[in-house]
């Protein structure tokens, strides 16, 4: 579960306030994703199929979450933020400043034990059981409290807003912020994607929301749709899903490019992941300050992120090496 602290709460009555707060919230989307694409890009090709689809969905779904943030943050007056050394995370971390407690974000192969990180993450404040739950607060409860300020400060708070800074495609279902009604509408679909709703485990796009398809794969069967509107029908009665951990690259845990030594294959091709990732990121921070042609750029080089991260996994680019790919920007 992630807490966040009462700070974070604070000021969101001033534009201000809330522009850090906005900014806040896209820092904790960005620090997720890489921790999603570690363990997908571990499974090896061909195995454990429903396993990657299902992280697959939920790392697309996440890039739509971190558009959606940076939408909301021009929309209000802020310009986002990505690639800074205190905002950048480096991996093992906790959430971005203003979070405590919570779950420790690590970069790790697959397995059912790191699984339950991603649950962590994507936990709702009542996750729908048969079993009364326990009230807890989420990143959720800080998106629900972004969206009432901005509710209570109202249309002026979107004066002056530059319709060219929204990012309108690239993203499924991807809507520009210009309004009160607007903000409100992209916040519920990153809550309701990840969390769902108090009565319902399905996502307003489609499908589940995170929280309960990773939980399905926890159980190890398809959530299983019930009748009517009633949620709690919903039992993991569907499809096995089987994960078989001997189809996982044996890369480490939070690895950094000062493990292999320099001048290495492993080495080499590390420092090559890391310069593809800060340059996504330069673009993507370019695409959502005002130049949203750098789109096709951030396209192509999360295209090619993918492929060096799978060729470190397997080794084929380093002497048979498995080599974990660390994010490292800084």
């Amino acid at each position: 579960m992630i807490y966040l602290h009462q700070d974070c709460f604070k000021d969101l009555d001033d534009p201000e306030g809330l522009r850090k707060a906005v900014q806040l919230a896209v820092q904790i989307e960005l620090a997720t994703i890489p921790v999603y694409l570690y363990s997908l890009y571990s499974l090896m090709p061909g195995t454990n199929d429903p396993v990657a689809e299902i992280l697959s969905s939920v790392v697309r779904e996440e890039m739509l979450h971190l558009a959606l943030a940076c939408n909301l943050l021009n929309a209000i007056g802020g310009h986002p933020i990505l690639l800074r050394s205190d905002v950048t995370p480096r991996y093992p971390a906790r959430f971005p400043q203003g979070t405590e407690l919570g779950p420790v974000l690590s970069l790790k192969p697959f397995s059912l034990e790191h699984l339950k990180l991603f649950l962590a993450i994507e936990e709702p404040e009542n996750p729908i059981q048969d079993e009364a739950a326990v009230r807890k607060p989420t990143v959720g409860n800080y998106y629900r409290a972004i969206e009432e300020a901005i509710g209570r400060i109202g249309s002026k708070l979107f004066k002056g807003s530059d319709p060219s800074l929204q990012i309108r495609e690239g993203f499924d279902a991807i809507l520009p912020i210009d309004s009160v009604a607007s903000a409100s509408e992209g916040i519920d679909l990153i809550v309701e994607q990840g969390e769902g709703t108090p009565q319902s485990r399905q996502s307003p796009t489609g499908g589940y929301a995170h929280y309960y398809r990773f939980e399905q794969i926890a159980r190890g069967k398809a959530l299983k749709i019930g009748g009517g509107s009633d949620a709690v029908k919903d039992c993991f009665s569907g499809a096995l899903i089987h994960f078989d951990p001997a189809e996982v690259y044996p890369i480490p845990d939070n690895p950094k490019a000062s493990l292999y030594p320099v001048g290495t294959r492993a080495r080499v091709g590390c420092d090559q992941f890391n310069d593809t990732y800060v340059k996504l990121l330069r673009s993507l921070e370019r695409m959502v300050n005002g130049e949203p042609s750098k789109l096709q750029d951030a396209m192509g080089l999360m295209f090619s992120l993918k492929h060096q991260a799978k060729d470190l996994m397997s080794g084929c680019t380093t002497g048979k090496i498995p080599v974990g790919p660390s994010f490292e920007c800084f």
